[in-house]
């Protein structure tokens, strides 16, 4: 007896094939996901080595540097770095520091990645006097401890990459950029050390001992300094009238500040300090209004702009390329012979800062008292900002080429008439020096 063919037919709860489906959709959505991120990887190391190379060619049709043919030596070889370097696999923080390396080859305190690279630093206040690098006490004096390591980093090797990587127009800001950033975490593992995230070894010498001692990596601002609660104040000091000029911006504080000065001169204070020490700058504007309420003008800077596609944009003017020179000059010059002005300064005074207390040494307008400048009087400066299409990093590039007045006077760093010790307060020097005198 022969039975009829049948027709089999798999009966699965309906669960069952929910699941099976719903792996099978995830099958295809992984193998999309790794499809996705090997093309993304492979792009983006073309994007990185994009964004160099157009970085590399705005920078060179806009910074002043190249048409006044005054790019340091090491450019080229950080130029070809940077095209290296973005040509391997690396993550877009790598690439924003090898960005910072090939800018900081310009020698331009101006010119930069926009923006912090680093926000971890060991918990420790310290000081690079030279190739050396020194503990300071609770009070912010100098001791005889001196770092010998950091992480088993020798100091001197991580001085070395912190020359690389920042800017330095004058001896001052390479012990300025030591100082800092010498406490950064990623300056440490780009020496290719192994740091732990939450601290680190020093290795320390005093005298003749030597010892280890562990210190905490935390979030800090190494910039700290530059924030302070008012832009500008001020206030009576016997018969010495003190401003603390902290950033050089025109707005209600400045006029404040100008109507109480203006008010002691009335009541016949003729002694004025005025004090930029830790000021980062702002407009030069300012400057002139506080000198001319002191009945005085300062001579002219001297300064080279360079036109550029960039400044065309961002100016909104025809002129995409050239240049224009104003010249400097002396005779604008208009002192207030019954007035004792003392400028105060110091490493962390910069730009507009640094621009009042060049003025004032170069018109003979007052004093100078404190330390030099990280900031060199003939400097770039007036920035253009750039965003990397592809990575979107932004970038600040220096416009204007800037010439102290006096031609005859050191171009490269401010002198102050009386030079303040690191343990020194200069407020303090320079109330004596207007008593004296």
């Amino acid at each position: 007896m022969k039975f009829p063919k049948r027709k089999i037919y798999l009966h699965y709860p309906d669960n069952q094939i929910f699941m099976i489906k719903k792996t099978f959709f995830t099958i295809i959505v992984l193998c999309l996901i790794l499809f996705y991120l090997i093309v993304y990887i492979r792009n983006k190391e073309d994007l990185y080595l994009s964004d160099a190379k157009n970085l590399i060619e705005t920078v060179e049709l806009t910074h002043p540097a190249f048409s006044l043919d005054d790019v340091p030596e090491r450019y080229e070889a950080a130029r070809n770095s940077l095209i290296s370097e973005a040509e391997s696999k690396m993550t877009r923080r790598d690439f924003k520091w090898s960005v910072q390396k090939y800018l900081s080859s310009l020698n331009d305190g101006h010119t930069g990645v926009e923006g912090r690279n680093s926000s971890r630093f060991i918990d420790v206040n310290w000081q690079a006097v030279g190739d050396q690098l020194f503990l300071l006490d609770k009070e912010g004096m100098l001791t005889t401890k001196e770092i010998e390591s950091i992480g088993n980093v020798s100091v001197s090797d991580i001085f070395a990459i912190i020359d690389l990587y920042f800017p330095r127009e004058n001896h001052i800001a390479r012990e300025r950029n030591r100082t800092l950033w010498s406490r950064s975490r990623d300056i440490l593992l780009i020496s290719g050390r192994n740091i732990n995230l939450n601290k680190v070894l020093l290795r320390i010498k005093d005298g003749e001992e030597v010892f280890e001692e562990t210190y905490n990596i935390r979030r800090r601002n190494i910039y700290g300094f530059y924030n302070h609660s008012l832009e500008i104040s001020s206030e009576r000091i016997g018969d010495v009238f003190y401003i603390e000029y902290n950033r050089c911006n025109v707005g209600r504080q400045l006029t404040t500040a100008i109507s109480r000065l203006e008010q002691a001169l009335s009541d016949g204070i003729t002694s004025i300090i005025i004090d930029v020490r830790n000021n980062p700058g702002g407009n030069t504007e300012a400057n002139k209004l506080l000198l001319e309420a002191l009945g005085m003008s300062g001579p002219q800077y001297g300064i080279y702009l360079r036109y550029s596609p960039l400044l065309s944009k961002q100016w909104r003017i025809e002129e995409n390329s050239g240049y224009r020179i104003f010249s400097r000059d002396l005779s604008t010059t208009q002192k207030n012979d019954d007035i004792d002005l003392v400028i105060l300064t110091n490493v962390n005074t910069y730009s507009a800062a640094t621009n009042l207390a060049v003025t004032v040494q170069d018109g003979s307008l007052g004093k100078i008292i404190g330390q030099s400048s990280s900031n060199a009087p003939n400097s770039y400066g007036d920035v253009l900002f750039y965003n990397l299409p592809n990575s979107n990093i932004k970038v600040r590039i220096s416009c204007k080429r800037f010439l102290r007045p006096d031609v005859n006077a050191n171009p490269d760093k401010l002198i102050p008439d009386i030079i303040t010790e690191y343990n020194e307060d200069a407020l303090d020097v320079a109330l004596n020096f207007l008593n004296e005198n």
